[in-house]
């Protein structure tokens, strides 16, 4: 290991090192032009000194044919069974920073001291596999368990105090409770917590996040999908369906003619707001394509299509409006909490799927919020 130079003293090792290293080479170059050689004096030769200040940190082995380790710190031996400590060698050191020490080191040496399923080898028997035990849980705390109970006033067991208030307060009945026990926690939580969600970001640290998460690839798309068949038409390019010939994974491509008047910065704002927002309810982002001035945008597919295609063809059901809904406001909830805004909510931007999943999409004039 290299050392450090913390100190005056280090500073004069070092010093001494450097005129020692390279007073050798200037005398070896003198020596050379006295005895009158008649080519042009070799380079000097330049020496390696010893590692200055070296210390010696944390270093661990494993043998695995005897499945012992060396060079375990104090703290960490007494977590591990002793059959599975190797003879350790001399100046190996045996403390380490407090920080690094594991919380719960004497729960589980403790645990395994008392454990009679555990057998102690002797020293010459060789261990196969590992023979360590699962603490405890370490540092344990009951904070809040809430569940649906319906012999309870309130429908629920185990509410704290200021929740209980809460739902009282709130004319929610027992029997809407227990019909939609986890809407109402979330609820009940939302409104503990003052309503407030986390502070937006900075500015600066958004557009460094919008620019890592948009890259083009550089090279012709099309050889890269087959099938592919027109889909939709928009009023800057067209939808297509296809399969990736890399992933043999059924993709949306929507592919755009750039121009003069082409907005690239809101292009660019749209894929990172897409790639950036990776939620079960929002369109999955894949790739972009650059290519011959076109721009192709691939996510995935969605079979069924837009909401209002399906509402044109069949009358849904309340249960089913209320599904919908239900996946909708999961999607803009997780948009929500990362300070960003859809600004563009109708039934052609929800896409539908073949197993029943409900996404959102087109980040076309989404925006983000920032402190500023």
């Amino acid at each position: 290991g290299l050392g450090t130079f913390s100190d005056d003293r280090d500073n004069d090792s070092k010093m001494k090192a450097m005129k020692k290293l390279f007073g050798r080479s200037r005398r070896s170059s003198t020596e050379d032009a006295d005895a009158g050689s008649e080519n042009s004096s070799p380079r000097p030769e330049m020496e390696i000194s010893l590692p200055l200040d070296f210390k010696r940190g944390i270093h661990i082995e494993h043998d695995p044919k005897q499945n012992r380790f060396s060079g375990l710190p104090d703290a960490w031996k007494a977590a591990v069974p002793e059959q599975c400590l190797a003879q350790e060698l001399s100046g190996v050191k045996s403390d380490i920073p407090e920080f690094l020490i594991p919380t719960n080191h004497k729960i589980t040496a403790k645990i395994l001291a008392q454990s009679e399923s555990v057998e102690r080898p002797t020293s010459t028997s060789v261990i196969t596999a590992p023979d360590l035990g699962i603490s405890r849980p370490f540092n344990f705390q009951h904070v809040t368990h809430v569940k649906p109970n319906g012999h309870t006033s309130t429908g629920f067991e185990g509410l704290p105090d200021e929740w209980r208030q809460l739902l009282k307060s709130s004319g929610i009945s027992k029997e809407e409770t227990l019909e939609n026990p986890q809407i109402v926690l979330d609820v009940l939580e939302f409104r503990a917590g003052g309503g407030k969600r986390p502070a937006p970001p900075r500015s600066k640290d958004f557009v460094a996040a919008s620019k890592r998460a948009v890259a083009f690839r550089l090279e012709d798309p099309g050889p890269l999908f087959e099938g592919m068949a027109q889909i939709g038409q928009g009023s800057s390019g067209l939808v297509y369906a296809a399969v990736s010939r890399e992933s043999a994974r059924s993709v949306a491509i929507k592919r755009l003619d750039m121009g003069k008047q082409t907005d690239i910065p809101a292009l660019e704002n749209e894929i990172a707001m897409m790639s950036m927002s990776k939620h079960a309810n929002i369109v999955e982002y894949i790739e972009s394509f650059m290519w011959e001035k076109q721009l192709w945008v691939v996510m995935e597919a969605m079979s069924v299509g837009p909401l209002c295609d399906l509402l044109s063809k069949v009358a849904l059901t309340e249960p089913v409006v209320a599904y919908i809904c239900r996946q909708v406001t999961d999607a803009l909830a997780f948009l929500h909490t990362r300070s960003r805004i859809h600004r563009d909510i109708k039934s052609d931007n929800v896409l539908v799927g073949s197993g029943g999943e409900v996404k959102l999409a087109d980040m076309g004039f989404a925006v983000r919020l920032d402190k500023e």
